[in-house]
């Protein structure tokens, strides 16, 4: 009982809940729709945070995070760019440049959440919670990826100049927030794969009537001529 639950466990992190074959047919789906999720989201990206990059300078005499900012703005726009006019839709390219787009933001982040001392890390709680909802790929590769920027928020924080007790509170609600972000992302992730492999069949179904019905026009033809 237990191996069966470890191994379905397993193929959840990594086939999203399905066979490997059937992952495979539709691994490509995931891409499109990443890109397209992702063409969209990084114009907004480039948008809301050259907005906020223009307007900080005065509102705030100095901010560490403007630098971040305008590097999120140029990287999100050159991003925009690529994916309308030059990458195709299940580029390989395009992933890893999603990935990209969501390290920045996690630095930004980061350094936004380090900003005052006793204020807890509600950028990046919630950076942790809104990532994992727009990202379909293997759910181990999320899992990964929201440990490793957990962990160097901790890191960080604990050589920081918070209180002690603002340390502790981002310690446990990053983790805390950090396996709902991973959860979130399992489901969202098995929820939209089955969805794409219910259209591959509906596809392929359709092209088996249609190739069917062009069949018996074609032997009807033939029939008629004899």
């Amino acid at each position: 009982m237990l191996k069966k639950a470890i191994g379905l466990l397993i193929n959840l992190f990594i086939y999203c809940g399905l066979p490997k074959e059937e992952y495979s047919l539709v691994r490509k789906e995931a891409y499109s729709e990443n890109f397209r999720v992702w063409k969209r989201l990084n114009l907004l990206i480039a948008l809301f945070f050259a907005i906020i990059a223009a307007i900080t300078p005065v509102i705030r005499e100095s901010n560490d995070t403007l630098p971040i900012m305008l590097v999120l703005v140029g990287y999100s726009a050159l991003s925009a760019f690529l994916f309308i006019f030059v990458l195709k839709q299940d580029s390989l390219i395009g992933q890893l440049m999603i990935y990209g787009t969501m390290i920045l933001l996690i630095w930004y982040s980061i350094n936004a959440s380090l900003l005052y001392d006793n204020m807890m890390a509600v950028t990046f709680i919630v950076m942790l919670v809104l990532l994992p909802m727009f990202m379909i790929d293997r759910p181990y590769c999320m899992a990964g990826f929201l440990v490793i920027c957990i962990g160097i928020y901790l890191l960080c924080v604990n050589h920081s100049t918070k209180t002690a007790e603002a340390i502790r509170m981002d310690t446990v609600n990053c983790v805390s927030y950090g396996m709902l972000g991973i959860v979130i992302n399992l489901f969202y992730v098995r929820l939209r794969m089955r969805q794409f492999m219910l259209l591959y069949h509906e596809r392929k179904h359709v092209e088996e009537q249609k190739l069917a019905t062009e069949q018996t026009a074609l032997l009807n033809e033939t029939l008629k001529k004899t």
